[in-house]
């Protein structure tokens, strides 16, 4: 199964796959892969492994570095029996570049800070 998120991959940006996989209570065991990929079908994260009939849910985590071109992507697959999968999340590990405004207001702020040190200098 392959979903499309909608949302450009932007390069160098950290992201990370978490999906709960379990297995249904008739199968002795259920293979899986959860991946991460770009707009084409180049992975960038993955997780693999085979859940157990008597364990319950698990989390499941990938993570990898955004490289390429179109939109993130997931795709969960099976290996071998019916594994289950449950609350898939995709999210941004790396906070954003602060905006050109935000440098400019802090400049700003230190410049005002610095204004009654220099005038004290003046003085003496």
């Amino acid at each position: 199964m392959v979903q499309d998120l909608g949302v450009a991959v932007q390069v160098g940006l950290s992201y990370q796959l978490d999906v709960y996989v379990g297995t249904q209570i008739n199968f002795a065991g259920a293979g899986y892969l959860v991946e991460l990929l770009d707009g084409g079908s180049t992975v960038f994260a993955s997780a693999s492994g085979v859940r157990a009939m008597t364990d319950p849910f698990v989390l499941v985590s990938a993570s990898g570095v955004g490289a390429g071109t179109g939109n993130v992507r997931v795709r969960l697959t099976s290996t071998n029996g019916q594994p289950l999968f449950d609350n898939v999340q995709v999210q941004t590990l790396d906070s954003p570049v602060p905006e050109p405004a935000t440098f400019v207001l802090t400049g700003l702020g230190l410049l005002l800070l610095s204004r009654p040190v220099w005038r004290m200098k003046i003085r003496e």
